[in-house]
């Protein structure tokens, strides 16, 4: 990360701390031995580690949800099992 990057994530701690608990915040710093820069820019990667989880997520969801619904549709012998 250059000088520029640390700069702005340095600010962004700020921000970061306006809108989110010292709590939550708090271990990102721990991990990073009290650097907000390389702090702010673990919440950040975790972020967008969490947004490129989303659509493997949705389709477990999906998956999931229908798998269910095949086995309690054929152990009730209806599809509106939740009626039985």
């Amino acid at each position: 990360m250059n000088q520029n990057d640390q700069k702005r994530c340095a600010m962004n701690w700020n921000d970061l701390e306006k809108h989110f608990s010292s709590a939550r915040l708090g271990r990102y710093r721990a991990s990073c031995g009290g650097d907000e820069a390389k702090a702010a820019t673990a919440y950040v990667n975790n972020m967008l580690l969490a947004e490129a989880m989303m659509p493997m997520l949705n389709v477990l969801e999906i998956a999931l949800k229908n798998g269910i619904h095949r086995q309690l549709s054929a152990l009730y012998l209806r599809t509106d099992w939740w009626e039985a």
